[in-house]
């Protein structure tokens, strides 16, 4: 089974209490977070586990499974919510699959089928 954090799309300008960056759509950098997702963050940099980014859809883009990240640093310590930084190991670009997810800021499934690069 794989960590999925759902982060939304960068464009997506209504307020929001976290913080994304965003090195393009596809391709997470941080995020800030609560603290307990932050300490499942902690746990897959510690065991080197990938982490999936859900991007949420948003007001001109759908759901995507945008890349497979590894966890470079957690900040557990920093205010007003944690930050963890990432490193993209793999650019998916997959529609998830169907399930519902609203409201939430991760969930644990099996990771996604990727296809091999033509």
């Amino acid at each position: 089974m794989a960590l999925y954090i759902m982060v939304r799309h960068r464009r997506d300008k209504r307020p929001n209490v976290y913080t994304n960056r965003w090195k393009d759509d596809l391709r997470l950098e941080s995020i800030t977070t609560e603290t307990f997702l932050a300490e499942l963050l902690e746990h897959a940099r510690a065991t080197k586990a990938k982490v999936y980014v859900h991007r949420c859809s948003g007001v001109t883009s759908h759901a995507r499974i945008a890349c497979a990240v590894r966890v470079t640093k957690v900040d557990l310590k920093k205010k007003p919510h944690p930050e963890a930084a990432f490193e993209v190991v793999d650019v998916i670009d997959r529609p998830p699959r169907p399930g519902m997810r609203r409201w939430k800021i991760h969930y644990v499934e099996e990771p996604p089928e990727i296809q091999p690069a033509r």
